[in-house]
């Protein structure tokens, strides 16, 4: 038994033909672990080391945190309290003296379906493989709830500790399969027919292909794990093309700051033992290009203005989302990361009434940013805005006279006080 088990209890009615080493169980129970589970069963050389039993099983009722108790996995704390609540299904299963099978699953945990087969091959160097298909699973409830910021302390807000990365777990999984949801959700944001193959072994964790619809548009990469040393190297490349801003910053910050169809990739690595060392150790490359969009810098979610003229050759899209905010024809930028440090010197928005450039940089490790902008408006001499200080709640320096800031603020739609944008966006 587990070490955090001490009790178990079987039943069963059937018999056993010992010249024979055979067993057939018409019917049996059994209750350990969290699990209840019923079914029949038969064996052969069930008194030797080759012994095999087969059958289908029933989970009539389960507990999944005391199962993953018993695994030595926890305690796990999810953000729902509802969360691991109830496990049932039933599948056939083959039990033999180098591994176990379980076929033909079709089982639900708390409200997610999950359907398909596993196996655990060679107990003595156990490899895992699968091929299971999953309703929908909101994988925030899973994880831990963030501790609630403070208030009214007067204290600037602390940085998150880091997080150590599963380093000797990755250096000692060992599987191959394929996983698939109809929904999947991760901090906010939502997968559909998201379909994804694994493989692991030797220390390195491969998730390739990755697929899934994505807030009108697709989604497809690969992710790359690797034990190494103390370390783990990570490697995160990503494209998504075609889906709708306004629904993925809503769910990611909670607002849509920005809308409009838009291209995204990102082609990332860093190494290190915690999430915070990865971060500051990032290398690569990503970018974003945003059509017939607009963003809200504060107010999101405002009625938005009434939309200016089109420009020559340009046509709106015909199913667009509603846009928020202040409205433009193109926004997009390339990130180069060195370091941990992101830097762009391409960034260009051009609206009804406005073309904003700039360069700049900004570090998500270190909680900095510093970003030159430049807007051109007609009638308004060039002006030059600089955002810089924390990441999370930066300042802006606009240095013009009254009547240029409140064109400002009229065109661009650019808050006097300092902005919250990427406070709300990024953390």
């Amino acid at each position: 038994m587990p070490k955090r088990e001490n009790e178990a209890s079987f039943s069963g009615k059937g018999g056993a033909d010992f010249s024979t080493q055979t067993l057939t169980l018409q019917s049996a129970t059994a209750q350990a672990c969290g699990l209840n589970l019923a079914g029949s069963l038969g064996g052969t050389q069930i008194l030797g080391a080759n012994y095999s039993l087969g059958g289908h099983v029933r989970c009539l009722d389960g507990d999944p945190k005391r199962v993953l108790s018993a695994l030595d996995i926890g305690p796990l704390k999810p953000a729902d309290r509802r969360a691991l609540a109830r496990l049932t299904g039933e599948a056939d299963l083959a039990l033999g003296a180098k591994g176990v099978q379980l076929t033909n699953i079709n089982a639900q945990v708390d409200d997610t379906s999950v359907s398909g087969s596993y196996a655990v091959n060679d107990f003595d160097a156990p490899r895992q493989t699968f091929a299971l298909k999953a309703g929908q699973l909101d994988l925030d409830r899973y994880l831990e709830a963030p501790d609630p910021a403070p208030r009214g302390s007067g204290r600037a807000e602390q940085r998150p500790a880091p997080e150590p990365l599963p380093v000797e777990t990755i250096r000692d999984l060992a599987l191959d399969g394929s996983v698939s949801f109809r929904s999947f959700k991760l901090k906010g944001l939502t997968m559909r027919r998201l379909r994804a193959s694994l493989s692991a072994r030797n220390g390195t964790l491969s998730i390739k292909p990755l697929a899934a619809d994505f807030y009108g548009g697709e989604l497809s990469g690969e992710v790359l794990a690797q034990a190494v040393q103390r370390d783990m190297r990570l490697r995160l490349s990503l494209a998504a093309k075609g889906f709708q801003a306004g629904g993925f910053m809503l769910g990611w910050a909670g607002k849509e700051y920005v809308t409009g169809r838009t291209d995204l990739f990102m082609d990332l690595e860093g190494t290190g033992a915690t999430d915070t060392d990865v971060l500051r150790t990032l290398e690569g490359m990503a970018g974003f290009k945003i059509v017939d969009g607009s963003y809200a810098l504060s107010g999101a979610g405002e009625a938005p203005p009434p939309r200016r003229s089109v420009p020559p050759g340009a046509t709106p899209q015909a199913t667009a989302p509603r846009r928020v905010g202040t409205p433009f024809w193109q926004a997009s930028a390339k990130l180069a990361a060195q370091g941990g440090l992101f830097q762009s010197k391409d960034f260009r928005l051009e609206g009804p009434d406005n073309v904003v450039t700039g360069r700049g940089s900004f570090s998500v490790a270190e909680d900095s940013i510093n970003l030159n902008l430049t807007a051109n408006m007609p009638g308004v001499p060039d002006v030059p805005i600089r955002v810089f200080g924390r990441l999370k709640d930066p300042e802006m320096n606009i240095r013009a006279g009254m009547l240029i800031n409140n064109t400002l603020k009229e065109i661009l739609g650019i808050p006097l006080k300092p902005i919250k944008f990427f406070k709300d966006l990024l953390f």
